[in-house]
């Protein structure tokens, strides 16, 4: 049975495909946005859908374990109706940030050891050796390690703190995922790593109008245009010409359009694929140094 559009956005939003058959593949890790993540992106596209509806759908179609977020989602508490400080995971653990962000934390580590950078273990005391986390599944260690960052047990004051005092999960998501994949295949182009990771779909939802109209390409092209028509001597087209608004050179020229939009995305994914490529360079840095995301001051 064919996918409706919005079951294929919220697996383009979750797991970075829009195939069933795909998703089955990706490991908790790989997930790109939590579920409530996902209603929050759907509200601001002007969709409304519930969490027990995206929990089944993903159950139905891929599984009871697929339907969680990470293997231990967290929960926002409430406190007089309002939101806590504090996130609360399904095993009590009270978490200054989104649970997935300090796997990221984790993972960046394993990626700074397996590249053999030059960390400051002193940073790490509480966190194992090179050896053993390069080793061990985030899962098992979170297990053994997760009071380490937990508010309750630690009164409020965490020895292993963030940088940041909102990061962003999904643009550290992106930049983990777009460096492993850039250092696996090197020969793949900034352009082609966008495409694979489907957020070219991301890109080409922009207004088309505002996207062309505001372009350098653009106005060289329809100056290029009006030139032409100048040097030919056809005043009465060269008037009508300079008549017409920008949707109307548009759906005059639809075909030129097209076709500079189309240069306009490629340019805009490779330096969205870019900067998350540089982005993780920095949090590799910043972990490095027993930072995360970055460290303090970017060079």
């Amino acid at each position: 049975m064919a996918l409706s559009e919005m079951e294929k956005r919220i697996l383009q939003l979750r797991f970075n495909t829009e195939s069933i058959s795909n998703a089955k593949k990706i490991d908790y890790q790989e997930y790109r946005l939590s579920k409530k993540q996902i209603i929050s992106k759907l509200a601001e596209e002007g969709h409304k859908v519930s969490m027990i509806e995206i929990t089944n759908f993903l159950k139905s179609k891929l599984g009871f374990r697929k339907s969680f977020d990470y293997g231990g989602e967290e929960k926002r508490s409430f406190v007089k109706g309002r939101p806590s400080k504090f996130y609360k995971t399904n095993d009590g653990v009270e978490l200054k940030h989104q649970f997935g962000l300090y796997m990221y934390w984790y993972l960046f580590l394993q990626l700074a050891i397996k590249e053999k950078r030059k960390i400051d273990w002193s940073k790490y005391k509480d966190w194992g050796d090179a050896k053993s986390i390069a080793k061990t599944d985030w899962r098992d260690w979170w297990e053994k390690h997760k009071l380490l960052f937990d508010l309750k047990t630690n009164n409020g004051k965490l020895k292993y703190e963030m940088v940041l005092k909102k990061p962003e999960y999904e643009s550290i998501y992106y930049a983990h995922k777009v460096y492993k994949m850039k250092k696996e295949n090197e020969d793949l182009s900034f352009y082609e790593l966008g495409r694979k990771l489907e957020v070219h779909k991301n890109v080409e939802k922009r207004k088309p109008l505002g996207v062309i109209t505001t372009s350098t390409v653009w106005k060289r092209f329809t100056q290029k245009k009006m030139k032409s028509i100048e040097k030919k001597g056809l005043i009465a087209d060269f008037k009508f010409h300079q008549k017409l608004s920008d949707k109307e050179w548009i759906e005059k020229y639809p075909e030129d359009a097209k076709r500079i939009l189309a240069q306009l995305d490629q340019k805009s994914l490779k330096k969205q694929m870019f900067m998350f490529y540089h982005r993780a360079e920095r949090i590799l840095e910043g972990v490095c140094e027993g930072r995360f995301p970055e460290p303090r001051k970017w060079k």
